[in-house]
C-alpha cells in the first residue's frame, strides 16, 4: 500500500502542463527543515558527546525534558509553539522556580548545539547554485524562531548567505510569558550566560536580509506577511513557487496565490526545474498552479 501511494504521488508529480515562468519575475521560496537541512539521525548522542563534562548530567536532563513536551509554550495568537530553544528556556525556568537552577545553566549550550546538530538534504545546495546562476530569486521561509535558524545557518551557510530574503516565525508571545521572562532578567540567581539567552529571544531585532513573521506556517498571516514584503521589495507582478514538505503548507501557499509544491526530494525537484518551471499537475499537492 505504501509503494503504491509513492508510485502514485509520482506519477502526479510529472503529470505536467506547460506554462513557463521566467527567472526575472519568479521568485522561488525554500522551506528550510527537511528541504534544505535535516536533524542528525543520533542528535542527542551529539549533544552529550560535545557538550563540556561539568554540563554533561545537566544536557542529558534537559533532554529527557524535551521529549516530554510537545506543546508547552504559546506565541500571542494562542498557537502552541514547538521550538527546542523556547521550550528549553521555559523548562528550565520551571525547574527555577523551585529552586534548581542547575538547568539554566547547561540550557544555552544545549538547545545551540541542538539546532547545529543538522546535516544538508542531498542535491539541494548544487540545484539551488544553478537556479541562482539562471536568475531566479531565491527566499527562505521557516518556522524556526530567529536564534533557532542562526544556529543552523552553517549548515547551508552558501545557500543562505546567497537568499535574497530568509522569513523566520520570530512571532510576538503570550502576555504572560513576556512577563516571565522579563522577570528571569531581574533574578539574581540566574545565570549570566541563561540571561543573554532571553535577551537574544526577546530583543533580537530583524535585518534588511531576515524578516520575523508574526505566525507560523500554515497559518494564513504568515504567508500574507511573505506575500506583502515580496510585493513591496520587488512589486505585485511576481510569480511566487513555494517549496515545502509539509502538505498543509503548500496548500496553504496555493491559497494565498502562490505555486505549492511538495518536496518530496533534490531529483524529483530538480526535474521539475529543468521543464523550467512548467508545471501544473491537476488537483495534486505537489505541484499545483493558483496563480
Amino acid at each position: 500500500m505504501f509503494i503504491k501511494k509513492i508510485f502514485f504521488s509520482l506519477f502526479l508529480f510529472t503529470r505536467l502542463i506547460f506554462c513557463i515562468y521566467l527567472p526575472e519575475n519568479t521568485t522561488i521560496i525554500f522551506d528550510v527543515d527537511e528541504v534544505l537541512i535535516t536533524p542528525y539521525k543520533h542528535a542527542h548522542e551529539f549533544i552529550i558527546d560535545t557538550i563540556k563534562d561539568e554540563y554533561k548530567n545537566g544536557a542529558r536532563k534537559l533532554l529527557q525534558e524535551l521529549e516530554k513536551y510537545n506543546f508547552f509554550f504559546h506565541d500571542s495568537y494562542g498557537k502552541p509553539v514547538r521550538s527546542p530553544l523556547v521550550v528549553g528556556i521555559m523548562i528550565a525556568m520551571q525547574y527555577a522556580k523551585q529552586g534548581d537552577y542547575s538547568l539554566c545553566t547547561v540550557t544555552p549550550e544545549v538547545v545551540r548545539l541542538f539546532n547545529e546538530a543538522q546535516e544538508p538534504i542531498y542535491g539541494m545546495h548544487e540545484l539551488i547554485m544553478k537556479l541562482k546562476k539562471q536568475g531566479y530569486r531565491i527566499c527562505c521561509a521557516t518556522n524556526r524562531d530567529r536564534l533557532s535558524f542562526d544556529y543552523c545557518r552553517h549548515v547551508q551557510q552558501e545557500i543562505f548567505d546567497c537568499a535574497d530574503l530568509i522569513f523566520v516565525a520570530h512571532h510576538g508571545i503570550a502576555e504572560t510569558t513576556y512577563d516571565e521572562l522579563t522577570a528571569a532578567l531581574q533574578d539574581p540567581l540566574m545565570t549570566n550566560n541563561f540571561k543573554h539567552l532571553i535577551q537574544k529571544f526577546l530583543y533580537i531585532c530583524s535585518t534588511n536580509q531576515i524578516k520575523h513573521a508574526p505566525t507560523r506556517k500554515p497559518h494564513c498571516t504568515y504567508f500574507v506577511y511573505v506575500k506583502n514584503v515580496l510585493d513591496n521589495y520587488y512589486g505585485p507582478d511576481q510569480n511566487y513557487v513555494f517549496i515545502d514538505d509539509r502538505e498543509n503548507n503548500v496548500i496553504s501557499a496555493q491559497e494565498h496565490g502562490m505555486i505549492g509544491v511538495r518536496f518530496l526530494n533534490s531529483v524529483l525537484l530538480e526535474d521539475v526545474f529543468s521543464r523550467k518551471l512548467s508545471f501544473c499537475p491537476i488537483q495534486s499537492a505537489f505541484c499545483k498552479n493558483n496563480a
